[in-house]
């Protein structure tokens, strides 16, 4: 039983470490296509929420839905169109603000 309750708080322990390391960035794409590049790979591992400006292409909409985003805010993009099924397997996006247009 006490080294069941150790694994559990370990657990826990571990759960609430890396939740506390999720942050929010807000990033600038000044190229098409070039999304992935803005952030190191470690940074984007930590992203939990994002908010954009610029011009995305379809490049940067199949790098989106690798990240596990929880929220993600497009309001500061210029594209008037997204893609299609442009964020379609994200599933654990609760909240999307689309572009005016």
């Amino acid at each position: 039983m006490k080294r069941l309750f150790t694994i559990i708080a370990s657990l826990m322990l571990t759960f609430s470490i890396n939740a506390q390391e999720l942050t929010t960035a807000s990033v600038k794409v000044n190229q098409k296509g070039t999304l992935h590049r803005q952030l190191s790979a470690d940074e984007w591992r930590n992203v939990s929420s994002l908010k954009l400006k610029g011009e995305l292409d379809a490049e940067d909409f199949a790098f989106i839905r690798t990240l596990g985003l929880k929220s993600l805010d497009l309001s500061g993009i210029s594209n008037k169109v997204l893609p299609v099924k442009a964020l379609q397997g994200c599933l654990y996006l609760e909240s999307v603000i689309l572009p005016d247009g």
